[in-house]
């Protein structure tokens, strides 16, 4: 209760804002086309924004011309809307919902298109003329100004705008915007149930370098048995395979 209850609770929105949430996505939108402006001095930033908003209102006006005009009818007819457990008021002629989902997105609630639908007349008949075609025009119908490069720019006697001072913020600066929680953040883990392990020393299954020293024995005596096997063959190639020489034990050091 520390935040007022106006900025965040539906209960208490304005009506007539054509709006029933609270969001930034419009910004984090827009934030994500100039993620490679913002990384400009300001002034080349501004030129960059200045190009794609001149761009942006140039294709939605385009878009707009394509719809057709839309005509809103007089509308005389109250309801009471009943649920399983609740009931609401609902005035078709004022647009007004006793849940005042109405009120507040102007485009309708399950009330309204329930009533609508019962006379069999058409919903978008009955959203507010601020999601129509001729106000969509409207907000498309100015135009930015082309204009010459900066060394074509007359000088002046104000003061050139300064850097900012560069501040370096503590760990690796973010690129892109911030997800929210339930985004789907698409990394993928393969989980290692069931993959054999293998020692970097003695490349044998079952354990690693972390605990060779424990099998160490082992290991030393193998190697061993290969080297008195070693001698046997070469003394078989001297004529002789009664028994194998003997040889001074040797101390040997795994690598």
């Amino acid at each position: 209760m520390e935040k007022d209850p106006k900025t965040w609770s539906r209960a208490l929105f304005q009506t007539g804002r054509c709006c029933d949430a609270i969001e930034n996505g419009f910004s984090e939108s827009f934030n994500a086309v100039i993620v490679d402006a913002r990384k400009n001095p300001i002034m080349t930033m501004l030129e960059e924004l200045r190009l794609y908003v001149m761009d942006k209102i140039y294709n939605m006006k385009l878009k707009g011309q394509q719809w057709g005009n839309h005509i809103f009818p007089e509308i005389r007819d109250k309801f009471e809307v009943r649920g399983a457990t609740d009931a609401y008021e609902l005035d078709l002629e004022r647009k007004t919902c006793s849940c005042r989902l109405w009120q507040l997105n102007r485009y309708g609630c399950a009330h309204s298109i329930a009533s609508i639908s019962f006379l069999n007349r058409y919903v978008e008949a009955y959203v507010d003329k601020n999601f129509s075609t001729p106000i969509f025009r409207k907000a498309y119908n100015y135009r930015i100004a082309p204009m010459n490069s900066g060394d074509m720019w007359p000088e002046t006697n104000y003061t050139p705008p300064l850097p900012p001072i560069n501040r370096r913020m503590p760990g690796r600066p973010a690129t892109k915007r911030k997800k929210s929680t339930i985004e789907n953040t698409g990394t993928h883990k393969v989980s290692k149930a069931g993959k054999k392990i293998r020692c970097s020393i003695c490349k044998e299954i079952g354990h690693n370098k972390a605990t060779f020293p424990q099998r160490r024995p082992q290991t030393l005596n193998v190697k061993k048995q290969k080297k008195q096997k070693f001698c046997v063959k070469q003394n078989a190639g001297q004529g002789s395979i009664s028994e194998p020489q003997q040889h001074e034990e040797v101390e040997m050091t795994p690598i």
